[in-house]
């Protein structure tokens, strides 16, 4: 049982891509699978150092807002 569990786990189809913050730059990593989870990389250490809005606590809530004022200009 073990076994089918880790190998359906390595046939999973995994997407990568990258994207920047458009306030500082930042690089991302979003990974998405076919099982519906996914998972966004970055460095923690240079999010701390270039964030202009650290009161977001992430740089996920910096993208969704600069997003959102695109979307409204």
């Amino acid at each position: 049982m073990r076994e089918a569990v880790n190998s359906t786990a390595r046939d999973a189809q995994t997407q990568t891509r990258e994207t920047f913050c458009p306030r500082c730059g930042l690089r991302l990593q979003l990974t998405s699978r076919d099982t519906g989870q996914c998972a966004v990389g970055y460095s923690i250490e240079t999010w701390a150092k270039r964030c202009e809005r650290l009161e977001f606590d992430s740089p996920l809530a910096c993208l969704m807002s600069a997003s959102a004022e695109r979307d409204l200009s």
